[in-house]
């Protein structure tokens, strides 16, 4: 469920598009990449923490990747 509405928020309308565009700045922009990749990081961080807790409480298998 998590996942399959982060794709569909992001391969929809103005998300998508917008999505490319960050894609594309980052292919030219060396900074604009850094600055990309720090927070697409962090953004991950925050959902490996919630599959860490259903993890831990039972809601997902322990072998989720």
């Amino acid at each position: 469920m998590l996942v399959g509405g982060l794709a569909e928020a992001i391969g929809q309308g103005r998300a998508a598009a917008l999505m490319a565009s960050l894609i594309d700045a980052a292919q030219r922009d060396p900074q604009f990449a850094q600055m990309h990749a720090q927070e697409s990081r962090r953004r991950r961080q925050a959902v490996l923490a919630v599959l860490a807790r259903g993890i831990e409480r039972g809601e997902f298998p322990s072998d989720t990747d």
